[in-house]
């Protein structure tokens, strides 16, 4: 038997607060890609997490 677990909607202040922290984890993540080390990381995540497309064969 699944457990359905119900979320207390969000205050105003509550859901501004998430919203400026995931601009800001966005704006990191883009910033990150501007450097070759954080490019080269993105690439890394990308090639183990089951991203990748299959090889032409």
């Amino acid at each position: 038997m699944s457990r359905r677990f119900t979320r207390r909607p969000l205050s105003a202040a509550e859901r501004d607060a998430r919203r400026t922290a995931d601009r800001d984890r966005l704006d990191e993540a883009a910033r990150a890609l501007l450097t070759a080390e954080g490019w080269r990381r993105w690439i890394r995540v990308r090639a183990t997490n089951g991203l990748t497309p299959p090889p032409h064969g």
